[in-house]
C-alpha cells in the first residue's frame, strides 16, 4: 500500500514538474475588509491552480548513513484572477484584486527562485512522511512591504506552516498593486506545496 502511494506521489510530482509557473491573484469583492477572510477562503476553496513550479528543497538534519534521505519538493502557484468590472479607489481598503496587481521584484520566475532558495522542508515533517499544501495570505502595502501573514489552509504541523510563513515574512519589497494609478494595499495568497519523493 505504501509503495503504491509513493508511486502515485512520484507520478503526480513528475506531472507537476512539466507545468510552467504563473502569477495569479485572488478575485475582488465589493464587501468591506471584514469579509475579506471569508472571500479569500471561498476563493481558495474554488481556485483552479493553472500550473506549478517544483524544485528539490534542502532537508537539513537527516542522517543519510542511518536511512535513505527523502527529497522534499516545494511548489508555488497562485489563484487566477476573475473579471470584476470597475474598481473604486479607497485609500483605507485592502483590495482582494487591484487593476495592476503587486509584483515580486523580478516577476514570477524570481518568486519561484526565492521560494526554491529559501524554503527548507522541515526534517521532522520529512521523517514523519508529512506532505501537503500551505496557503499563506499576506498583504502588500502601498510601499510594497509584506505584512499581515496568516495560514488559510488546514494545518499540516511539524513546522511546515512556520517555515512557509517565515519565508513569506522575509520576502523583499514588492512593487505595490495599483487602482486608478494609485498604489494600494492588496491581499495576496501564495500556496506552497510540500511533497516527498
Amino acid at each position: 500500500m505504501k509503495a503504491k502511494r509513493n508511486s502515485i506521489f512520484r507520478v503526480a510530482a513528475v506531472a507537476m514538474l512539466c507545468s510552467a509557473s504563473s502569477l495569479i491573484t485572488s478575485c475582488n469583492s465589493d464587501t468591506h475588509s471584514d469579509n475579506a477572510d471569508t472571500t479569500l477562503t471561498d476563493t481558495m476553496n474554488t481556485m483552479n491552480v493553472d500550473s506549478v513550479m517544483a524544485d528539490t528543497v534542502n532537508a537539513a538534519g537527516l542522517n543519510p548513513a542511518s536511512k535513505p534521505a527523502k527529497k522534499g519538493v516545494a511548489m508555488v502557484s497562485e489563484p487566477i484572477p476573475e473579471e470584476t468590472g470597475e474598481i473604486k479607489l479607497d485609500k483605507d481598503k485592502v483590495y482582494n484584486y487591484a487593476e495592476v496587481p503587486p509584483v515580486f521584484p523580478g516577476g514570477q520566475s524570481a518568486l519561484d527562485d526565492y521560494i526554491k532558495d529559501n524554503i527548507k522542508y522541515p526534517s521532522s515533517a520529512m521523517e514523519s512522511g508529512i506532505e501537503g499544501k500551505v496557503s499563506v495570505q499576506f498583504i502588500v502595502d502601498e510601499n510594497g512591504h509584506v505584512y499581515g501573514t496568516k495560514v488559510l489552509s488546514k494545518p499540516l504541523g511539524y513546522g511546515i506552516e512556520e517555515e512557509a510563513m517565515k519565508v513569506v515574512n522575509n520576502m523583499p519589497q514588492w512593487t505595490p498593486g495599483k487602482v486608478k494609478g494609485k498604489s494600494v494595499k492588496t491581499y495576496r495568497v501564495l500556496p506552497i506545496s510540500f511533497t516527498l519523493q
